[in-house]
């Protein structure tokens, strides 16, 4: 009993994490991605519902190309030095 009320807790944690991260915070940030590079163009009205989770992967994708410019300017300094 106690073991299932544990994986329960688990995996309700789990889902809490997986749909605050990624349909809020991803989400939102490669929707403002692509309203500043779209004019305010692209995701509006219904094609906000369909394409949510190519939102969240241009959510990924930035938070990829941000941490990868963070480590290229950390690391070539040394190497040119």
């Amino acid at each position: 009993m106690a073991t299932e009320l544990v994986k329960f807790a688990v995996e309700t944690l789990k889902f809490i994490f997986f749909a605050i991260l990624w349909h809020f915070v991803l989400f939102n940030l490669g929707r403002s991605v692509l309203l500043i590079c779209t004019a305010g163009r692209y995701p509006r009205g219904r094609t906000l519902e369909l394409h949510a989770d190519r939102m969240s992967l241009v959510g990924v994708l930035v938070l990829f190309c941000a941490w990868s410019a963070l480590a290229l300017h950390n690391n070539f300094p040394a190497a040119f030095a």
